[in-house]
């Protein structure tokens, strides 16, 4: 046997097993988060510099912005992945639950002046907040099965 191979897949000291398992789990996330960020970074290049649609605070480019980017961005992220359930319906209900969530986000800090829309509407964001919560689903997937493939290889 050798040695790190997750519990399911063989013999193992069960803090051995824990220890990969946790650090599968918390570098899927760190990369996912990054992902994340990456992705806001480029919709917001184009949805809010380019095509000016909306956009935090004020129009253009902003440093106050950075606190979504690294401040709420990476926690919701970090929630919603490590919640994220099994079964195709529960899933389904998860990402309905996570848009509404986001979509009260947004109305509340569109209220308090941290983010406005120039053409931009809620329903907009209705259909690409689903959109965008399968994406990261499925790209924790892609690297959580990376990691596993890699962890057992060695």
């Amino acid at each position: 046997m050798k040695h790190g191979i997750p519990y399911f897949f063989g013999d193992c000291h069960e803090s051995d097993c824990f220890s990969h398992a946790k650090k599968i789990k918390r570098h899927g996330n760190a990369v996912t988060t990054l992902f994340a960020m990456c992705l806001e970074l480029i919709v917001n290049l184009f949805l809010d510099i380019k095509y000016d649609l909306f956009g935090y605070f004020t129009k253009g480019v902003d440093w106050k912005s950075l606190y979504y980017l690294f401040g709420i961005y990476p926690a919701i992220n970090i929630l919603f992945i490590n919640f994220f359930p099994n079964r195709f319906r529960a899933r389904f209900l998860y990402i309905a639950g996570w848009t509404i969530i986001a979509l009260v986000f947004e109305f509340l800090f569109r209220v308090t002046g941290t983010f406005y829309y120039n053409g931009w509407k809620p329903v907009y964001s209705a259909i690409a907040y689903p959109i965008l919560f399968c994406i990261l689903a499925l790209f924790y997937k892609i690297v959580h099965l990376l990691l596993l493939k890699n962890t057992l290889n060695r």
